[in-house]
């Protein structure tokens, strides 16, 4: 009998539209017609509809689309609560989707009874609703006599486990008559007697049962055995659960048991987000815990979770309410809650609920129109706080808003203006910031140690991820100031670059070295800098690709590659490679448009030490459009790529084919003079000579002649030739 392991993760949203909670569904399914109705299989399938129809958009910037939507939540919980009816019916098969389907629906009550807006009237009932959907699971033996396939732990799981766990939790979750010595019991039992992820999903829970006991009681031992029993869920999944190439099992282990604890890594990062933050609300205090919370959360990129966070600190428990049905219909706006407190953490949460409402405009027709305007709730929170610590970070968010998701870059500039103004002022007004103290031993715990923008080992500028304990403003970080300063002075020229004005661009960039020392030091040692690169940008006109290439993108994507460019210049590469993948991913890109974020993406990889696959990006770009400027870019960067990494025989392929398709090409003159210096690396004399005769035919006041003609007279290791 085929078995069929189908496993779902179901995105269930509040009624108050509020939050979405990850659940993970796990349904055994056999493919015969004796044992699984096509009714059955049918309400299967309209549930994996609709988590992927919940949960698509979860990691993306439509954070607050489709995961609002009461009715589909509705659906999916009365898909659930037929799939429990399956329970009582005498095929093993069906009893076991009711046994899964209980336990998903029995954690998403449990969880919505924890939540503390909830009425207590909706408590009592799914209270009465989660005793009667955990009444059966009481006997042990559901678990004690099922036998387990040690050679494969994965693939074979008790059918009851699931519920059985859930009521052992339920019992010390209760709100009323807790039971918590008989559920740690139970659990206990549990942990002996599992095996497989049977056993990963017991730990897991007896570690999320003694979280919800300390956050009840206070009690910092049962924290510390919550954590030490998560660690344990972690070591003992990683063993069990990692793909094994050379084993018997391995694919089946790979495709079965792998899955399954794939879909256990949301409930573990969770739970070890909440040990962690009330270790540190116990050391620092609510606001600064709820502050990691948000970083946390945004940094994963879960919006939903980081909107939350971040409205609980800018506007207090009640947060934000939107308006009555009377004042949408006449047309009044949105309007917060006022902000209740003035601290550095409040402040920064108003700061990231702003940038997460501008993420929700650049939605388009995907954004909730439920929440204000982004653009709007940042423009008052820059109004209300003339001297707050995140003035300049709001007026910046407002201008890559504009100047990455509208491509208005006329506004982009007037923003980047002002916030050049606001910094410049705020490095001279030293005792303007004491309203925002931290206290003494928060400062020294959360103050960053380091800047941002350090140089490597290859003076190559590097940026270093943000921790989410660190508050970063410009009483706690002395660089804040310069690197936002000097940020807002690049991308000031490069509007006006962008704009034709290389000459007012060129005294922006200038005015950078003046106030970043690592730039300032590249500069005295004459060692290739950004700003030695922009220079030259001033002077050609273009950054990367000519302007008879960049005559060949639609409008759209002419500005996001050139945007994409800049960012490559100035070594953020990450930000670079995400602009390119943007234009990649697009439906509406062009085979030329995408050849070209293909080659930019070739270039960002190859001047990442861990990334290999450059030459991969220049072959597929020219692949893509072998008859334009563009290809022919890509296939010269291709054949330095194999160059630079001793593929001789390739590169002297690449710079060949180079020449005959395009004799008169930009990189002519660059791909023989190349050629010829990497048959004298390959040992091939004969092609040698030939080439560097037909450089000398062609080129013949060239200074590079002088140059072939020592290397003909030296061995392939004896003399270095500097490339053209």
């Amino acid at each position: 009998m085929p078995y069929i392991h189908t496993c779902r993760r179901v995105a269930v949203v509040s009624a108050r539209g509020r939050s979405f909670i990850p659940i993970l569904a796990s349904f055994a399914l056999f493919s015969t017609a004796l044992s699984a109705k096509p009714a059955v299989l049918a309400q299967a399938r309209q549930l994996e509809r609709i988590e992927e129809t919940l949960s698509s958009n979860s990691g993306s910037e439509s954070f607050l689309s489709n995961s609002r939507q009461p009715p589909k939540r509705l659906k999916a919980l009365k898909t659930l609560r037929k799939l429990v009816r399956l329970r009582e019916r005498k095929s093993k098969i069906l009893s076991s989707v009711g046994d899964r389907a209980a336990a998903v629906l029995a954690e998403y009550l449990m969880s919505e009874i924890r939540r503390p807006s909830r009425e207590p009237s909706r408590v009592d009932s799914m209270t009465d609703e989660l005793d009667a959907l955990l009444a059966p699971y009481s006997d042990f033996s559901t678990i004690a006599g099922f036998d387990y396939d040690f050679d494969d732990p994965g693939r074979y799981r008790a059918p009851k486990v699931g519920g059985f766990l859930a009521r052992a939790r339920w019992s010390a979750a209760r709100p009323k008559n807790k039971d918590v010595q008989s559920a740690v019991k139970a659990l206990a039992f549990a942990e002996n007697e599992t095996r497989g992820f049977d056993k990963c999903l017991a730990l897991l829970t007896f570690a999320e049962t003694l979280r919800d006991v300390s956050t009840a009681s206070d009690d910092d031992d049962a924290l510390s055995r919550a954590e030490n029993y998560l660690d344990e869920c972690r070591k003992y999944g990683g063993k069990f659960f990692t793909p094994v190439s050379d084993s018997k099992h391995g694919k089946a282990r790979e495709r079965l048991g792998t899955r399954d604890w794939r879909r256990l890594q949301d409930r573990i990062f969770r739970l070890q987000l909440d040990i962690d933050i009330a270790k540190l609300a116990a050391e620092f205090g609510p606001d600064y815990a709820l502050y990691v919370k948000m970083r946390r959360y945004y940094d994963a990129k879960r919006w939903l979770d980081a909107f939350v966070a971040a409205e609980r600190l800018a506007f207090g428990e009640n947060g934000w309410t939107p308006p009555s049905k009377k004042k949408r219909a006449s047309g009044e706006k949105n309007t917060p809650g006022k902000q209740t407190t003035q601290s550095v953490c409040a402040e920064a949460g108003r700061l990231y609920w702003c940038r997460l409402l501008l993420m929700n405009d650049a939605a388009g027709k995907y954004r909730s129109a439920s929440l204000p305007s982004g653009v709007d709730e940042t423009e008052r929170f820059i109004a209300d706080k003339p001297r707050g610590l995140y003035r300049g970070d709001a007026l910046m968010e407002l201008a890559r808003f504009y100047l990455e998701r509208k491509w208005d870059w006329k506004k982009a500039g007037v923003y980047y203006e002002k916030a050049l103004k606001w910094f410049r002022d705020a490095r001279e007004e030293r005792d303007a910031v004491d309203l925002y103290a931290l206290p003494p031993k928060l400062a020294s715990f959360a103050s960053p140690d380091s800047p941002e923008t350090t140089l490597d080992e290859w003076r190559r500028t590097r940026r270093r991820k943000i921790d989410s304990k660190e508050i970063v403003n410009r009483r706690t970080a002395p660089w804040y100031v310069s690197e936002n300063e000097k940020e807002c002075l690049f991308m000031t020229g490069f509007l006006l670059l962008e704009s034709g004005k290389p000459e007012e661009a060129l005294k922006r960039f200038s005015q950078v070295s003046s106030i970043d020392k690592n730039i300032a030091f590249l500069e005295r040692k004459n060692f290739p800098n950004a700003l030695m690169r922009l220079r030259s940008c001033c002077k050609t006109g273009y950054i990367v690709l000519p302007v008879k290439c960049r005559r060949l993108l639609s409008r759209k994507n002419k500005c996001r590659i050139f945007l994409a460019e800049f960012k490559y210049v100035l070594e953020d590469l990450d930000a670079a490679e995400k602009i390119y993948r943007e234009v990649l991913n697009d439906p509406k890109s062009r085979p030329i448009d995408k050849a070209a974020a293909m080659m930019g993406i070739g270039n960002c990889h190859d001047l990442q030490e861990k990334k290999t696959d450059d030459a991969e990006w220049f072959a597929k770009a020219y692949e893509l459009s072998p008859k334009s400027a563009i290809g022919a870019e890509s296939l010269y960067r291709l054949a330095c790529n194999n160059r630079g990494n001793g593929k001789f025989d390739e590169a002297i392929k690449r710079y060949g084919e180079y020449l005959r398709r395009f004799p008169k090409g930009s990189w002519a003159r660059s791909c023989l003079f190349n050629l010829a210096q990497t048959c004298h690396t390959a040992g091939r004399k004969k092609r040698f000579k030939m080439a560097a005769a037909s450089f000398k035919k062609r080129y013949p006041k060239s200074e590079l002649n002088k140059y072939l003609k020592q290397m003909a007279k030296t061995g392939p290791d004896e003399m270095l030739v500097p490339e053209e």
